[in-house]
């Protein structure tokens, strides 16, 4: 995915593959009916933290993938820790 469109479609077609309405699969992710229509609807005001609970409640994880592939991912534990001074 690389637009919130799409993130929206994903969150359309797992909550039609568990057959569920939207009104239920906003209870079950513990969000409002309006914020889920949001989402599905890729509308504004749906944070990332808030689509990645949603999508966790529905068992679905995601992964980031480089658009370039000269780019590698690690293990978040392999990086370096980094802290920022207040």
């Amino acid at each position: 995915m690389a637009t919130a469109a799409e993130l929206g479609q994903v969150v359309r077609w797992v909550r039609g593959e568990r057959r569920v309405t939207r009104a239920d699969a906003a209870a079950r992710s513990g969000v409002s009916g309006n914020l889920f229509r949001n989402l599905e609807q890729a509308s504004h005001g749906v944070t990332l933290a808030r689509a990645l609970d949603v999508l966790a409640s529905f068992g679905v994880d995601v992964v980031l993938v480089p658009r370039d592939r000269a780019l590698t991912l690690r293990d978040p534990r392999d990086l370096p820790i980094t802290t920022t001074k207040r």
